[in-house]
């Protein structure tokens, strides 16, 4: 990946740009200094090393080199499909959040560069450095009439956002990153849509109860609203998968009467063959289901690991058979070890059947 988003050609291309809106930049030496040290660096380094260049030949002047950055930016993007070669666009932002002396134009000129490619990672430093400004741009941006700038909002104000740095603010300040998400939450685009679930995602972990009570007058403010809807479920797809009881119940999955018929499964197992389990649900009116199964692993130290997996989402009526396997075969994410572990079925969160089965062999 980092060969296609910061090459030669493309690194070059940033350098034929500049130059056309600034004759005095000595693209040769730029792309000299940067090529010299390339091929050693990784995808962030890459990103980082074009940025200090940027500042070593740029005029030391901000408002005239910001000028010249957005003279040299591309067209702004048309839809989601952005070539990888757009990642320059990071070493554009981060010249600007570490070099600017104006609050102002550096939060209009990320304003621009979002628009080519997301400056989300910049962002959040002109959220440490000045929050209560940053924070009415933000607002500002909720309302953009360009989807990059509004997805803006919401991603670069995320906890936990992929390969950016943690801003101790935000952490700080969750309450704040949900009064944005708020002016967002009746967005139509899918895009906005995700980047909202993903920062409540984030936040579910650290505090589940403002999650759940932010989702519940989303709801309550706009019933039958598919969008809504879209978000409340994949804003809660942890602790769904935690099996949250709070959250399932917020969902429709409250406890429920079944009986399970017909429990049967493979209780010894070779290594590269599977567990196989099948058993018949039965209730005697209609039960909104959200079942689940988890493997508790054996571990080197002996000690049993639980892994929870999702099986169906379904509305019983009168019965339904469940059939699954779980083939155990070499994975990069886990390694196993014989002996004993156990199966067991989860029903709108609650564990109701547990068997051991055995897992023979040296692996």
């Amino acid at each position: 990946m980092k060969e296609k988003a910061f090459n030669r050609e493309n690194i070059t291309d940033l350098a034929d740009r500049i130059e056309l809106n600034c004759k005095e930049f000595d693209k040769e030496s730029f792309c000299k200094d940067i090529f010299e040290k390339l091929d050693f660096l990784e995808l962030k380094e890459r990103g980082d090393f074009v940025s200090e260049n940027l500042t070593k030949y740029l005029p030391k002047d901000f408002k005239l080199a910001n000028e010249i950055l957005l003279n040299s930016l591309e067209e702004e993007l048309i839809d989601l499909n952005f070539p990888l070669r757009r990642f320059i666009y990071i070493s554009i932002s981060d010249f600007v959040v570490q070099n600017y002396d104006d609050f102002d134009l550096a939060m209009d000129s990320l304003r621009e560069i979002t628009k080519r490619f997301s400056a989300e990672f910049s962002i959040r430093k002109m959220v440490e450095d000045n929050p209560k400004k940053a924070f009415e741009y933000i607002y500002l941006f909720t309302k953009d009439e360009n989807e990059h700038v509004r997805r803006l909002a919401s991603e670069g104000t995320r906890i936990s956002l992929p390969w950016a740095k943690k801003v101790n603010y935000l952490d700080e300040n969750l309450e704040l990153i949900i009064s944005v998400l708020d002016r967002l939450k009746l967005d139509k685009s899918r895009y906005v849509q995700k980047s909202i679930a993903n920062s409540l995602n984030d936040i579910s972990k650290v505090d589940s109860d403002l999650v759940l009570k932010t989702l519940k007058s989303w709801r309550e403010e706009n019933r039958e609203n598919k969008d809504i809807e879209w978000i409340v479920n994949h804003s809660l797809r942890t602790l769904i998968k935690e099996c949250d009881r709070d959250t399932l119940e917020f969902l429709g999955y409250g406890e429920v009467e079944i009986e399970i018929a017909n429990f049967n499964y493979t209780k010894d197992i070779d290594f590269n063959s599977k567990l196989e389990f099948e058993f018949e649900l039965k209730s005697d009116k209609k039960e909104k289901l959200l079942i689940d199964y988890a493997i508790h692993f054996q571990k080197k130290n002996a000690k049993l690991s639980k892994k929870v997996f999702k099986l169906v989402k379904k509305e019983i009526d009168k019965s339904l058979n469940i059939k699954k396997s779980y083939l155990f075969t070499d994975r990069s994410t886990r390694k196993y070890y014989a002996g004993l572990h156990k199966l067991e079925i989860l029903i709108n969160g609650k564990s109701v059947l547990i068997k051991d089965f055995y897992l023979k062999g040296e692996f």
